[in-house]
């Protein structure tokens, strides 16, 4: 596994988007850049990211600070394969478009809906590990 790489789904960076959690994000920036660990996201990551935040600017510059990977056709064909392959049909595109990212970049996964995650990997065969940065209450 790819240690240095993580694919980050957008409950997380609605989560850390939120200005009243500031230091918060602070605090993950800086353990991301002295982990040197990349954080990348998917393009579809990226538009649900923007239609769920509530403050455009921070998310734009958000964005600026993390790595988008290119979603090609074959990437598509195979996210969209995996919800096909998990018992629950309610099981999102974007989570699929997360996890087959995480395959191809063998990286490990931040999420807010860290269930969703495992049954695609699991029904991909693959033991990525998955990061939950819950929603908070």
């Amino acid at each position: 596994m790819d240690t240095n790489r993580l694919v980050v789904d957008s409950g997380p960076l609605i989560v850390l988007c939120d200005k009243a959690r500031w230091s918060r994000t602070q605090a993950w920036l800086e353990a991301m850049r002295l982990s040197q660990v990349v954080a990348v996201v998917p393009p579809a990551v990226i538009t649900e990211f923007l239609r769920g935040t509530p403050d455009w600017r921070r998310a734009v510059w958000w964005l600026s600070h993390l790595r988008s990977v290119e979603t090609t056709s074959d990437i598509g064909r195979a996210a969209g394969l995996l919800p096909r392959l998990t018992p629950d049909s309610d099981v999102s595109v974007v989570d699929a478009h997360v996890v087959q990212h995480a395959l191809n970049l063998n990286a490990n996964i931040l999420t807010s809906d860290p269930r969703d995650i495992q049954l695609l990997l699991d029904a991909a065969g693959a033991k990525n590990e998955v990061f939950e940065l819950p929603w908070p209450s």
